[in-house]
């Protein structure tokens, strides 16, 4: 799987160019790519899974390379779609 590396020299998961309109696109899991990082704000708070983390390594690195923040992240994409797709029709 290619990956990019960020600012903060962790790996990541790069943006999909085959984008369907009726679905959330994500890659393969893997536990050694952080996906969704840029919905940790402020206080190491991840806004998909709700939790708060007490340092940015745990909760960029850790946090968003594991299963549950995976599943979360993709349904919440699965919901963003079927608002747009209502807004659009």
């Amino acid at each position: 799987m290619d990956t990019s590396t960020n600012q903060n020299g962790q790996r990541e998961a790069p943006p999909s160019t085959d984008v369907n309109p009726n679905e959330a696109v994500l890659p393969p899991y893997d536990p050694n790519t952080p996906i969704g990082v840029e919905h940790v704000k402020m206080g190491y708070y991840c806004r998909i899974c709700f939790l708060f983390y007490s340092n940015e390594d745990k909760a960029k690195k850790t946090h968003c390379s594991s299963q549950a923040h995976y599943d979360k992240l993709q349904k919440h994409l699965e919901k963003e779609q079927k608002k747009k797709m209502k807004t659009t029709a």
